[in-house]
């Protein structure tokens, strides 16, 4: 009996590898024309990856409710076209996934005070 606790937690504990911790930083909005932006992102630091970051998922919403675009990536951007920067306000979200499950997300507001006025930068921290 010791014998099989042992191999099972010895398996548990040298196996188990945790989702992402962090969140991707230096989320960045950039107006490409009046209705695309690019939306791009520096990858999580190595201690919060807990392994081999095989995705991003990331979602673009409408008034933080609904949805308009969503998907995954392999790249730290994707880029949005036929969105009306001038009148709207939409938020962008974004997370690493590794093999074991997905980390926490980073958010970023879209609108017309942040992307027209250039760049915006911000280590988001908020949660939808």
């Amino acid at each position: 009996m010791r014998l099989a606790l042992y191999f099972f937690f010895s398996y548990f504990f040298l196996r188990y590898q945790p989702g992402p911790t962090g969140r991707p930083q230096n989320v960045t909005v950039t107006s490409l024309t009046e209705s695309s932006v690019k939306v791009s992102w520096d990858p999580l630091p190595c201690g919060q990856r807990h392994g081999v970051i095989i995705e991003y998922e990331y979602s673009l919403r409408y008034g933080f409710q609904f949805v308009i675009a969503s998907g995954t990536t392999n790249d730290t951007q994707v880029t949005f076209n036929d969105i009306d920067q001038k009148c709207s306000n939409y938020a962008f979200r974004v997370n690493a996934a590794n093999s074991a499950g997905t980390g926490p997300f980073a958010f970023i507001p879209i609108s017309d005070d942040t992307v027209n006025k250039g760049i915006h930068r911000t280590r988001a921290s908020f949660k939808m």
